[in-house]
C-alpha cells in the first residue's frame, strides 16, 4: 500500500502522541523497573512465563509452575494465584521469542510492539474499510479516546494480533480482492485470531456459509494453512503441549465476571455452570446459521455487525479484547458522513469507557458494544463502501 507524505506524517503523529500517552497516563512518572516490573504488563505474565515453561518441554497450563515462575519476579507483592494462560497452543508460535528475554525487557519490547501494530493496523483498516488515504481530526481523536487499545497496551495482552489478522483479512477478502491469491491470503492471515477462536465465532459462521453458498473454498483453505503455519512449532517441539490444552479447557475459570451476556446470566440466575456459560453462544450460533445464510445477509458489510454481535455473546471476552470493534468503528465513520452529533457520541462514548474501567467494573463495557451496533443501525448504511460489497 502506498500513502502521500502527508498521511504518514500523520501516522508518524499519530504514533509518538500514543507513545507519550501511555507514559504519561500509565507511567506516572515512575521509573522503567517500576512499570515493567512489578506494576503494569501484568498480563504479559502469561506469555512470558509460558514461554520459558514450553522450552523446558513441560505443561504451558500447569498453574504451580507458572506461579512459581511468575512470582519469582513479580516485584508488586506475592502472587498467591498465576495468571494463567487459556489460549490455544497456536499462541506459542507469537510468544516463543519472550522467553530469550528478561520480563523487563519482554514487557518494554512488547508495549512498543503494540503501539506499532496498532498504527499499521490504523493504515490498513483506513484503506480498506473507507478506501481513504485521509485520516481526519475528528477520527484521531475517536482513535485516541479509544479505550480498548489503552489496555491492551498498559497490560501486555496479545489481543492487537487478532486485530491485525482481521483487519489484514479485511484488506486482502474485501477490499482487494483479486481472485484467488488475495482471498487466500485474507484467510492465511485470518488464522492469527484463532488464539482467541472463541471471540468471533459468528464471523467463522458467516464465512463457513459464504463459502458453500460461492464454492469458493480459497478463503476456508487459507484459514487452514494459517493454522497449521501456527500449530507447526508447539506440535514439532513439544506435541505433548495439546493435550495438556484440552485437559485445561475441560475445567475453565466460569466464575469469571466478564463484560458478556453469559457472564451476566451467571449472574442474574446465580447458577455456575458453563451450560449457562455457554448459553448465549450456543442460542446466537444456531440463529446464525439460519438467518445468516438468507440472501439479504450476503453484502460483506453484515462482519461490522457480527463483530460486536460475537464479542458480548461469546462465553468469555474481556475489556481489552473490544479492540476487535476498531473495524466496526471505521465503518461508522464512513457511513455517518461526517455528522457531528454521531462522532460526538462515539468518543463520548469512548470517554466513558474509561470511567467505567476505572471507577466501576470492566465487566460493565458490555453496553460498549452493543452500543457499537445500535449507533449502525441507527445511522443506517449510507452506502458510500461500494467497494465492500
Amino acid at each position: 500500500m502506498e500513502y502521500p507524505k502527508k498521511n504518514i506524517r500523520i501516522y508518524s503523529l499519530l504514533l509518538i502522541v500514543v507513545s507519550l500517552a501511555f507514559f504519561l497516563y500509565m507511567g506516572k512518572g515512575l521509573s522503567t523497573e517500576e512499570i515493567f516490573n512489578g506494576l503494569f504488563a501484568v498480563d504479559l505474565l502469561q506469555y512470558w512465563s509460558t514461554s520459558k515453561i514450553f522450552l523446558l518441554e513441560q505443561n504451558v497450563y500447569n498453574e504451580e509452575l507458572n506461579l512459581a515462575l511468575q512470582s519469582s519476579i513479580w516485584s508488586s507483592g506475592n502472587l498467591t494465584s498465576p495468571i494463567s494462560l487459556w489460549c490455544p497452543p497456536l499462541v506459542l508460535s507469537i510468544t516463543f521469542f519472550l522467553s530469550f528475554f528478561s520480563f523487563s525487557s519482554a514487557a518494554f519490547f512488547w508495549m512498543f510492539l503494540n503501539i506499532l501494530l496498532f498504527s499499521y493496523i490504523v493504515i490498513v483498516l483506513l484503506k480498506a474499510i473507507t478506501n481513504s488515504d485521509k485520516l481526519s481530526f475528528s477520527t484521531i481523536l475517536v482513535l485516541l479516546t479509544f479505550s480498548p487499545a489503552y489496555f491492551v497496551i498498559a497490560i501486555g495482552q496479545i489481543s492487537f494480533f487478532l486485530l491485525l489478522g482481521f483487519a489484514l483479512f479485511l484488506y486482502f477478502s474485501l477490499y482487494k480482492r483479486q481472485g484467488v491469491e488475495s482471498s487466500f491470503i485474507g484467510g492465511l492471515i485470518l488464522s492469527l485470531t484463532f488464539i482467541k477462536p472463541h471471540l468471533l465465532y459468528v464471523v467463522y459462521i458467516y464465512i463457513l456459509i459464504r463459502t458453500f453458498q460461492t464454492k469458493k473454498y480459497n478463503t476456508i483453505f487459507g484459514i487452514a494453512c494459517g493454522i497449521l503455519i501456527l500449530s507447526a512449532y508447539p506440535l514439532v517441539y513439544y506435541p505433548q503441549v495439546f493435550i495438556d490444552y484440552l485437559e485445561a479447557i475441560s475445567a475453565p475459570p466460569i466464575y469469571w465476571k466478564t463484560p458478556t451476556i453469559g457472564s451476566y446470566l451467571q449472574d442474574y440466575l446465580g447458577i455456575q455452570t458453563k451450560l449457562i456459560r455457554l448459553l448465549p453462544t450456543i442460542v446466537v450460533g444456531l440463529l446464525s446459521l439460519w438467518i445468516l445464510s438468507k440472501e439479504k445477509y450476503k453484502d460483506n458489510k453484515i462482519l461490522f455487525y457480527l463483530v460486536p454481535l460475537s464479542l458480548i455473546t461469546s462465553p468469555y471476552g474481556w475489556t481489552f479484547d473490544q479492540v476487535l470493534l476498531l473495524p466496526s468503528i471505521f465503518y461508522f465513520i464512513s457511513v455517518i458522513n461526517k455528522k457531528s452529533l454521531a462522532m460526538f457520541l462515539l468518543i463520548a462514548a469512548n470517554l466513558m469507557t474509561f470511567i467505567g474501567f476505572y471507577l466501576v467494573s470492566f465487566d460493565l463495557l458490555i453496553w460498549y458494544p452493543a452500543l457499537i451496533i445500535l449507533l449502525m443501525v441507527n445511522n443506517g448504511d449510507r452506502d458510500h463502501c461500494h467497494h465492500l460489497k
